[in-house]
């Protein structure tokens, strides 16, 4: 991701390693992402959290998501 993380609500941790902390669980997201594909992981207790992790890093990256 060439962009702040920050203004995607994620906190950069990391070159190309982020994480999101998840509203109402005590949960976090995470994001490693490279130059042709990347990695989520833990996208939260429902379809809405998942969508919600998941299309802010997808618009951000060239990467596949």
């Amino acid at each position: 991701m060439d962009v702040r993380w920050e203004d995607f609500g994620w906190e950069r941790l990391a070159g190309g390693v982020g994480r999101r902390r998840l509203p109402v669980w005590d949960a976090t997201a995470g994001l490693v992402a490279g130059g042709s594909a990347a990695l989520l992981y833990d996208t939260g207790a429902t379809l809405r959290e998942g969508r919600s992790c998941g299309s802010r890093p997808r618009r951000s990256s060239a990467a596949g998501v």
